[in-house]
Parts: structure tokens; C-alpha cells; sequence
């Protein structure tokens, strides 16, 4: 059977998820222990598949402990004052928190051993700012890096809405046109002297295969979309779907400016935090989803703990173009690497931004021309024959 486990590392002060094959959940837990893992959550992978709770937002929850922090509050009190809100997620989540901190917990700790998952950058900026009492600036920081990595994700979902709602649209209208109007016109044309083209011949055998047949083709195609939906609800499989997308040539630019667009800003908060390079480097190796981006990071984490400039290390591991390690370079000579990757993730965000705008009004006409090219070449044959018929009347 197969567990999905969350786990708490001692070593490294981090948290996050394991799968492992075992005959059952005590058999896991022992073997998550043999590592040396602390297991805080274990559940059967299959179940998990089905059942999902809703998730806390974490930014959210940040800026308001941040805000009553800010006010003068101890955490306790604070987080006492916030879970009593009422009912809901977030109120159990200020619980939980408070709960744990009575048992002794400092905050980052409390998070790492949550119940929900919590983003490792924002437990290791806490943790780094637990020593100097500065955790108000931590959350700070985490909800400032959270909400400009959700615009630029935001952005690049609504880049994506316009596209798929016209070839959405476009798809119900060719299907109409197919299963509906095009069987009707294969009975007008029997029995005509009409000269019928073998491009219309084509099309009216593929209605009347979808009329003979629209309730086994709709089921067939029911069923497709549910195995589909099925294996995208896997987080494994939806992984594995994204990084094949991402090795296509102009969608694997984009990601991997994503992907330092987010390592930097994390970096620069980590760095600020008062983590060291090295370990921030470690724990922001883990927000790389491409082989390429996440070898680099380690490649360039090894070169740093030899002894190296940063921004020799990003060039080297292929990470920094000219313009990169000329900011890295002068952020060096300042003693201040938080600002050269601030500077850098706001950089890649902008060129993000702008690569998806010029895409959006390059695609958008491409495609809009592409579904009035099928739909009007679908009337063009169905009407066809009757154009040839009218001849032949006069």
C-alpha cells in the first residue's frame, strides 16, 4: 500500500512530504524513523487522492499574526485573539498554532509540525528570525514574496483563459455542426443529381458515424475526460504532466524564468531573514521543478560552499546571463545579496510579464483565425453541393 507522509527533518529544520510503499501505516513509520524523520502526518496515498481539505492561506494568516504582532501582542496573545473568530479554517489553524506554542514550541517549529502543509521558505524566514525577536518581519517578508509570486501566477493563468475559451467555443460549435446540422444534409443529398466532392463525401460520413453512434461516442468521450481529470487530481501525475509540458521549446523559457523569478525572491528573503547563502541556496533548490533549474541551484550551492562568489557560481551553473551577474556582482561589492536578487526576481518578473503579453496578442488572432478557417470550411462543404445542384436546376 501505497502512504503519502508528512515528515519533520531534524538535520536540515525543514518539513515536507514522503510516499513510500509499505504493508502498512506502522511499517511506515518505522521506516520514516530508520531515516531519522519525524512523521507527522500519514495517510493511505489512495485516500488522499479522494479526499481533500480545504488548504489555509497562508499569506493571509501571515499578514494578520504580522499585523497583531505589529500592534503590540505577545504571539501567544496574539494568535489567542485571532482563533477566537469562530468557526472555520483559519480559526483552527490560530488554534492549532496556539496549542503547539503552549506546548513549548517556538513558532517555526509549530508550523513544521502542522497538520496542513506549510511553505518551507516561510518556516526557515521564521526560524532565522526567531533569534532577534523580528518574527513580524519574517511574515512581512513571506507575504510580500507570496503575493507577488500569486499576481504573476494570476497573470499567467488569465494569459491562458482567452485561448482556451475560444478554442472551447470553437470545439461546441464544429461538434453542432457535426452531429447535428451535417447528418440532416446527408439526407437532402441522397437521391440529387448534385456532384457531392470527395472533401464533403468525407464530411458527411463523419456525421452520420456521429449521429449512427452520438451516444456511445459521447459516453467514450465522458469516460476519456474523467480518466483525464482522474489523473491530473494526482499531484505525482500532474507533476509528471507538468514537466513534459515544460520541455517544449518556448513553454520551457517561460518556466524556467519563472522558476528563478521565484528562487531569487526567496533568496532575497531568506538572505534578509538573516539565513546564511548556503543554507538558503538549500532550501531554495527545492522550488525548482525542472532538471535543468534544480541542478543548476545545487551546482551553484556546491561552487558557494567551495568558497566562490555567488554570482561566479550562478553563471557557471548556467543560472545568470551578463545582465544577472553584473547585479549579483555589484550586490557583492555592497555586502547586500538580499537587494541583487530582489533586483533579479522583479527583473525576470517583468520580462515574464512582458513575454506574455506579446505572446497573448500573437496567439490570440492565430487562434481565432484558426477556428473560423474550421468552422467556416465545414459550411463551406456541407453548402457545396447545393451550390452544384443550383447550377445544374438552371
Amino acid at each position: 500500500m501505497l502512504f503519502r507522509m508528512r515528515v519533520y527533518d531534524p538535520a536540515q529544520g525543514t518539513a515536507g512530504y514522503r510516499e513510500l510503499e509499505a504493508a502498512d501505516l506502522d511499517t511506515a513509520r518505522a521506516a520514516m524513523a530508520d531515516q531519522g524523520l519525524v512523521v507527522l502526518q500519514a495517510r493511505s496515498a489512495a485516500r488522499l487522492s479522494w479526499q481533500r481539505r480545504k488548504k489555509p492561506d497562508i499569506r493571509l494568516l501571515s499578514i494578520e499574526l504580522a499585523g497583531l504582532l505589529r500592534a503590540g501582542l505577545s504571539l501567544a496573545e496574539a494568535l489567542e485573539t485571532l482563533s477566537l473568530r469562530g468557526e472555520g479554517t483559519a480559526a483552527a489553524v490560530y488554534r492549532e498554532l496556539l496549542g503547539k506554542l503552549m506546548e513549548g514550541l517556538p513558532l517555526s517549529d509549530a508550523l513544521a509540525s502542522a497538520s496542513y502543509e506549510v511553505p518551507a521558505v516561510l518556516i526557515a524566514a521564521v526560524r532565522a528570525n526567531e533569534r532577534t525577536g523580528r518574527i513580524a518581519d519574517a511574515l512581512e517578508e513571506y507575504a510580500k514574496y507570496a503575493g507577488a509570486l500569486s499576481d504573476l501566477r494570476r497573470k499567467v493563468l488569465n494569459a491562458a483563459v482567452y485561448p482556451m475559451l475560444v478554442v472551447g467555443f470553437g470545439f461546441l460549435v464544429a461538434v453542432f455542426l457535426l452531429a447535428y446540422v451535417v447528418p440532416r444534409f446527408a439526407g437532402v443529398y441522397d437521391g440529387t443529381a448534385a456532384q457531392v466532392s470527395t472533401a464533403t463525401r468525407v464530411l458527411l460520413t463523419v456525421g452520420a458515424t456521429i449521429d449512427r453512434y452520438g451516444l456511445e461516442i459521447a459516453v467514450g468521450c465522458a469516460a476519456t475526460g474523467f480518466a483525464i481529470a482522474r489523473l491530473l487530481w494526482d499531484p505525482r501525475s500532474r507533476a509528471r504532466v507538468g514537466q513534459s509540458l515544460v520541455k517544449i521549446g518556448p513553454l520551457r523559457r517561460f518556466a524556467e524564468k519563472f522558476q528563478l523569478a521565484r528562487i531569487s525572491a526567496s533568496l532575497g528573503m531568506l538572505l534578509k531573514g538573516g539565513y546564511d547563502l548556503p543554507g538558503a541556496l538549500r532550501l531554495a533548490q527545492s522550488l525548482a521543478f525542472s532538471d535543468r533549474i534544480r541542478s543548476g541551484v545545487e551546482q551553484a550551492s556546491l561552487a558557494v560552499n567551495e568558497g566562490r562568489p555567488v554570482s561566479n557560481a550562478w553563471a557557471t551553473a548556467g543560472l545568470a546571463d551578463a545582465f544577472a551577474k553584473r547585479i549579483l556582482l555589484a550586490s557583492e561589492r555592497t555586502g547586500d545579496l538580499a537587494v541583487g536578487f530582489d533586483a533579479l526576481a522583479a527583473t525576470y518578473s517583468r520580462e515574464l510579464e512582458t513575454a506574455l503579453e506579446r505572446a497573448s496578442r500573437l496567439v490570440e488572432p492565430i487562434l481565432l483565425m484558426a477556428v473560423a478557417s474550421l468552422i467556416g470550411s465545414i459550411v463551406v462543404l456541407i453548402y457545396m453541393p447545393i451550390f452544384d445542384l443550383a447550377g445544374i436546376l438552371q
